[in-house]
């Protein structure tokens, strides 16, 4: 064992004590499982539980008893083993973007996945990295040999890994989930075993992590489908004041398969005017932009012209990484996140914003929240562990995140988590699907719902892959 770097505040832990169901720094206590060898750090100070008890959310928190921050892939195998000998509690942890505490676990042992970064190697059509690089980093390194990724999402500082076992979005209408681009990822199950899995070996574990919660492995690391990259971005930037006209331009673009992606962001009202929906429409080119009048020809008015944005593909990324930058210097790390997150069919998804959105209040929306509206052809959705709407060519991600001011008043956690449930009720109401990334209390008999004729697959992969169960208690799948 590497004892210098298993160093708590003084001595180094020994293991832990089966007896007392504890970690120790006694090498010679009676019910002593000695640590495995680590090139990495366990930690089990009360500075470090606490800052690995939370979320993004900053809503529900569960002190781990131990969080292993590794020095390579062997680290987290041979913990996972080590755990599931003495059933301790595991879980993987990249950014904690989570608002729900899906990425906790309450007096188990949490990985942090971010000290594994390395991009292993890229090719004309597939790059391999460690499951805790950023997707900036890949980005940047894939765009430096002239490639891309198909679909990133917005805030390029997560990690592969996190984003993968929730599923992930981006602007790309037709690559369905950032799962969707996946070509193979290596997992530690949790009994400890290693193992490579992809649509052709072992396709059961591939299903099953890919949006699968950490239920069933850890992902450590990711092979991913490349492209050609663009030189450069144009965005068109349209303003609507009503969900309708956003809704059928984007529609509409999207029939036209003119264009490389669209989405809609939702900026609250202000006193003097109502929210506004401002549609933004992405065009790559080498340096010859598209033609503003042909890609918004019969488009629906807006309340104000287009506007046009030119940029680097990179400048062009990045862009969300600059806005959530500045939030997190303005102390959004802090805040208090209840965020609303749902997948609803192309014929409904007006009835739901028209209803959610007029009907936000000041408090809902915060100092810094906002809406996504992100559609996907639904034909592009091939994981089956990211459920979505049924019968519905197209689907939209509904992104309401609200962000609590520094202060908020008494009883704000509970009014934003009621209001969460009255919002899932209405959504699922109208076939919308759960996307468990926010604040949406889920147990056991929800989950086999939101699963449905896959709930089968679910179980007989989680006896496999994690016979003691000892993975991914965070999210609440079976109690």
């Amino acid at each position: 064992m590497n004892r210098a770097m298993t160093l708590t505040a003084r001595r180094p832990i020994a293991g832990f004590d089966r007896t007392g169901r504890q970690w120790t720094v006694d090498s010679h206590a009676g019910g002593l499982v000695p640590l495995p060898e680590l090139s990495g750090r366990l930690l089990t100070d009360s500075a470090t539980l606490a800052r690995y008890g939370r979320d993004t959310g900053n809503i529900v928190a569960a002190t781990p008893s131990a969080v292993l921050v590794p020095g390579s892939v062997d680290d987290v195998q041979d913990m996972v083993r080590y755990c599931h000998l003495l059933d301790i509690p595991v879980t993987a942890r990249g950014e904690a973007h989570t608002t729900g505490g899906q990425s906790l676990v309450e007096g188990g042992l949490v990985i942090d996945m971010t000290a594994l970064t390395e991009v292993h190697q890229i090719t004309t059509d597939w790059l391999e990295a460690d499951a805790g690089a950023s997707w900036r980093s890949v980005a940047y390194l894939a765009a430096q040999r002239g490639r891309r990724a198909e679909c990133l999402p917005g805030y390029l500082r997560l990690t592969l890994g996190g984003t993968l076992s929730v599923g992930g979005f981006g602007p790309s209408f037709r690559s369905g989930g950032l799962v969707d681009q996946v070509l193979a990822v290596e997992v530690v199950t949790g009994t400890g075993e290693r193992l490579w899995c992809s649509p052709g070996l072992r396709p059961d574990l591939f299903d099953a992590v890919l949006g699968g919660l950490g239920q069933c492995g850890i992902i450590t690391r990711v092979r991913l489908r490349l492209l050609p990259a663009p030189e450069r971005a144009r965005t068109y930037l349209l303003h609507y004041i009503e969900p309708g006209p956003a809704l059928d331009a984007m529609r509409t673009l999207i029939e036209r398969d003119e264009i490389d992606g669209v989405f809609a962001m939702v900026v609250p009202p202000t006193p003097a005017s109502p929210p506004l929906y401002q549609v933004r429409v992405q065009v790559f080119h080498d340096g010859i932009p598209p033609e503003r009048e042909h890609t918004l020809r019969g488009l629906p008015s807006g309340v104000s012209a287009p506007r046009e944005v030119d940029e680097t593909y990179l400048d062009h990324i990045s862009e969300f990484d600059t806005l959530i930058d500045d939030y997190r210097e303005r102390g959004w790390d802090d805040r208090i996140k209840p965020r609303h997150d749902v997948l609803l069919p192309d014929e409904t998804v007006e009835e739901h914003v028209g209803a959610v959105v007029p009907a936000l209040t000041r408090e809902e929306w915060g100092p810094q929240g906002f809406v996504v509206l992100m559609p996907h052809l639904a034909r592009a959705f091939g994981c089956p562990r990211l459920r979505i709407p049924a019968d519905t060519e197209l689907v939209w991600l509904f992104d309401l995140l609200t962000v609590a001011p520094a202060h908020p008043g008494r009883g704000f956690t509970e009014r934003m988590l009621t209001r969460n449930r009255r919002l899932w009720a209405q959504a699922r109401s109208l076939g919308g699907v759960h996307y468990p990334l926010g604040t949406t209390e889920f147990g056991p008999r929800e989950w086999r719902e939101h699963y449905g004729v896959t709930w089968l697959d679910v179980v007989t992969a989680k006896k496999r892959y994690d016979p003691e169960g000892i993975l991914g208690s965070g999210a609440g799948i079976f109690g």
